[in-house]
This record gives structure tokens, C-alpha cells and sequence, in this order.
């Protein structure tokens, strides 16, 4: 990820749909997780139904501000993902949108 990101960004935004998006809220606390020169400043950040696995042992590592803005998008039926998952982020410019289909 790290050459990518080097040879071919920087990138304007990140999207991540369901267990991609638990990959971007990763990359975006790299520097916590061990991994400083992984550095990714992106514009903004776009999780879709980012789903969070291992729920309870995740949260202290991923919760918290993230250096850009995001946007989550939520379906209210989703099976797999839970609403509360986006109260992680309490930066101000976060952006939350539910939408009445599932997953």
C-alpha cells in the first residue's frame, strides 16, 4: 500500500465499502498502529457501510479524530453493520447519511 500510495498518490479522497472501509479507518491511524511512514493525508474519506470486526477489541485502536473529514454512508436495514459504528469519529466536519436499503 505504502509503494502505491508513493508512485501513484497523493490521492484527493479514500472509499472504502464494507470490510474496505475498516482497511482506510486503519490506514488512517497507522501512525498508532506501528506503521509512521505510512502517511496518508487525504482530502477527504468515504466509508460505506464500513464494517468493524472484533468490535470491542478494534474501538481504543480506530476511534478517535482522523486527520480528514469523513462521510459515512449507512443502509438502516444493513445486517452486518451496526449504526453505532460511525460514532467513532467525533471530528466536527463528519457527516453522517442513512439510507432506508440494507448492506
Amino acid at each position: 500500500i505504502k509503494e502505491h500510495y508513493e508512485n501513484n498518490g497523493p490521492y484527493d479522497g479514500i472509499i472504502g465499502f464494507s470490510q474496505g472501509g475498516y482497511m482506510v479507518r486503519t490506514l488512517m491511524k497507522a501512525d498508532i498502529l506501528g506503521f509512521p511512514d505510512l502517511k496518508l493525508s487525504p482530502g477527504f474519506v468515504i466509508l460505506i457501510s464500513s464494517a468493524i470486526p472484533y468490535w470491542d477489541k478494534i474501538k481504543p485502536i480506530i476511534e478517535g479524530d482522523y486527520s480528514s473529514p469523513v462521510l459515512y454512508i449507512y443502509g438502516s436495514n444493513d445486517p452486518i453493520t451496526k449504526p453505532f459504528d460511525y460514532c467513532i469519529c467525533p471530528r466536527s466536519d463528519t457527516t453522517v447519511i442513512f439510507h432506508k436499503k440494507g448492506h
